[in-house]
C-alpha cells in the first residue's frame, strides 16, 4: 500500500482515507497473525478513565490510536479495529453495550474494561467539573448555559434529572449481560485505594507481561506531571463518601428510588 498517498488521502477526508486502507486489509484479515490486545475503557462518568487510558499506554509505550469514528464516539467502529488489529493498547470510550457492539466485540476478540464509582460520588464530581470546565464536554449531554448561576441544590436537581438516568443507560446493559459477553468490572475507589495492585490486575488479566517496577514509575509519573496533555489527570480531594454528603436527605431518597426502579445489582455503585 502506498503509505504517502494515504496520508495525502487523509488530510482530505478521513474517511476516504479508512476505506482506502480498510480495502488493503480486510481481504487478508483471515490470516491475521499478530493481532495485538486492543482494551477499550467504558463506565460511568468520571471514574478515572483517562487516567487509566494513559497509564496502560504509557507502560505499553503506545501511541494513543482511535478504535470509535468521528460519527460515533460511543461505538467501536470495524474499520478502526481493522486498521489498528496489530495494536495493544488502551482508549477510553462512552460504550454502549448493544448487540451490534457485542458481535463486533467477539468477531474481533476485544474485551472491554467497565470502570464503576459510586453514584453519588460520580454525580457531585461531574458537577464540580462542569462547574470548573466546558460544560458540554465534561459530559456530552445538554446541561443549561445558566448551570453556574444555580444554587448548590438546584445544580444538584440537574444532576439527578439528567446525569443520574444517562448513567444508568450506560450502566444498565452492561448488567443486563454480563454473562453473555467477556468484559471486566473495574471499580474507581480500588484504584484510589491500591494503584499498583490495581494495575497489575488489569495487565495480568490480559496477558500482559508488565513489570510492577515500570507501572509504578509511570503512575508516579503522570501523577507528577502537571503539564499538558497529563494536567486533566486529577482526583477530587476528598471524594470517597463526599457525593452523598452533598445532597439533601430528601434528593437520596429520589435518588434510591429511581435506582429501585431496576432489578439490578448495584451494590458497585451505592
Amino acid at each position: 500500500m502506498n503509505e504517502s498517498l494515504y496520508k495525502k488521502i487523509k488530510r482530505l477526508n478521513n474517511d476516504i482515507a479508512d476505506d482506502f486502507i480498510v480495502r488493503n486489509i480486510y481481504k487478508y484479515r483471515k490470516n491475521f497473525s499478530t493481532q495485538g490486545t486492543i482494551i477499550p475503557i467504558a463506565g460511568l462518568f468520571k471514574t478515572g478513565s483517562t487516567f487509566v487510558e494513559k497509564v496502560i499506554n504509557n507502560v505499553l509505550e503506545t501511541e494513543l490510536f482511535q478504535i470509535s469514528s468521528s460519527h460515533d464516539s460511543s461505538a467501536i467502529c470495524e474499520k478502526k479495529l481493522l486498521i489498528n488489529y496489530k495494536k495493544t493498547g488502551a482508549r477510553h470510550i462512552r460504550l454502549y453495550a448493544s448487540e451490534l457492539q457485542y458481535e463486533l466485540m467477539k468477531k474481533y476478540d476485544i474485551t472491554p474494561l467497565f470502570m464503576t464509582r459510586n453514584i453519588f460520588d460520580s454525580l457531585i464530581s461531574v458537577k464540580d467539573h462542569i462547574n470548573n470546565d466546558n460544560w458540554l464536554i465534561q459530559t456530552g449531554l445538554y446541561i443549561p448555559r445558566y448551570f453556574r448561576e444555580l444554587s448548590d441544590e438546584e445544580q444538584n436537581e440537574v444532576m439527578i434529572s439528567i446525569v443520574l438516568p444517562y448513567s444508568l443507560n450506560i450502566y444498565n446493559p452492561w448488567l443486563e449481560n454480563k454473562n453473555n459477553i467477556k468484559f471486566k468490572f473495574i471499580k474507581y475507589e480500588n484504584m484510589l485505594e491500591n494503584k499498583l495492585e490495581f494495575f497489575i490486575e488489569i495487565f495480568d488479566f490480559y496477558g500482559l507481561n508488565v513489570e510492577s517496577k515500570k507501572i509504578k514509575e509511570i503512575i508516579n509519573k503522570l501523577e507528577k506531571d502537571k503539564k499538558d496533555p497529563n494536567k486533566g489527570i486529577r482526583f477530587n480531594k476528598g471524594i470517597k463518601g463526599r457525593g452523598k454528603n452533598s445532597f439533601s436527605p430528601e434528593q437520596i431518597e429520589r435518588i434510591y428510588a429511581y435506582l429501585n426502579q431496576f432489578k439490578y445489582d448495584y451494590s458497585d455503585i451505592v
